[in-house]
């Protein structure tokens, strides 16, 4: 199950694309803070021997 804050990320992305004003959705005083939201967390697949 993923994280709050990896939901948070997946949210601001999808509302990025849409061109809302993520920085203001999410409440930070600054545009650092948001652009750590733009990390995608690696979408890759992470193959593990089992």
């Amino acid at each position: 199950m993923p994280t709050f804050h990896e939901q948070r990320s997946l949210s601001e992305r999808l509302y990025e694309a849409q061109g809302i004003n993520t920085q203001q959705l999410l409440g930070h005083s600054s545009e650092k803070m948001t652009a750590q939201y733009h990390n995608d967390r690696g979408l890759d697949w992470v193959k593990v021997k089992v």
